[in-house]
């Protein structure tokens, strides 16, 4: 459970930086910041919608570019954020089910407390924030390939299922293939 506990906790700080790293960000991307803030904004709905009237009605202009890359990694980010507290409500048992969703979303918090400090590192290079917001999710999402499947699975109970879970999964209320044959 240490490696389930440890990969939803950097995923966790992950998601925190990046969402308000990203945010803070996109005042540096140049161009008018009320403009590309408004941008970000909106694209987080209807994310390829906005962004292909964007590049149709302003043209392929590096800035916009930026500005789109920017928005959609909070979207993406945004996504994430949903994951995680997917995968941190299934994944730890129900005896610390609590106080391990709140420990996540404290390590989001730290997340979010370092994201100035990584947008400052554009007075050193432009790029070094782009590369450390985009290098992090990535091993994010490598780690999340540890995490077991919890789709149709009973969720852990106990810390012995907890440390159990993903190495057998029991489905709930799904017939298997063997058993939907069986019926006929």
């Amino acid at each position: 459970m240490r490696v389930k506990s440890l990969s939803i906790f950097f995923n966790w700080i992950v998601c925190g930086m990046v969402l308000f790293g990203m945010s803070q960000y996109i005042g540096q991307v140049g161009g008018d910041i009320f403009i590309n803030f408004a941008v970000s904004g909106v694209i987080q709905l209807p994310a390829y919608f906005v962004g292909w009237w964007t590049i149709n009605k302003f043209g392929r202009r590096i800035t916009w570019v930026r500005v789109l890359l920017t928005s959609f990694s909070i979207v993406g980010t945004s996504v994430s954020f949903m994951t995680a507290y997917l995968f941190s409500g299934e994944l730890f048992p129900t005896v610390v089910r609590n106080i391990r969703v709140g420990a996540s979303s404290m390590f989001a918090r730290l997340g979010s407390i370092v994201a100035p400090f990584v947008v400052s590192l554009s007075s050193i290079k432009a790029w070094l924030p782009l590369v450390v917001f985009g290098l992090l999710p990535l091993i994010g999402a490598a780690l999340c390939l540890l995490l077991p499947e919890t789709a149709g699975c009973t969720l852990p109970e106990t810390l012995q299922d907890g440390e159990e879970f993903g190495k057998k999964c029991k489905a709930k209320g799904r017939a298997t293939d063997v058993e939907a044959e069986a019926a006929f």
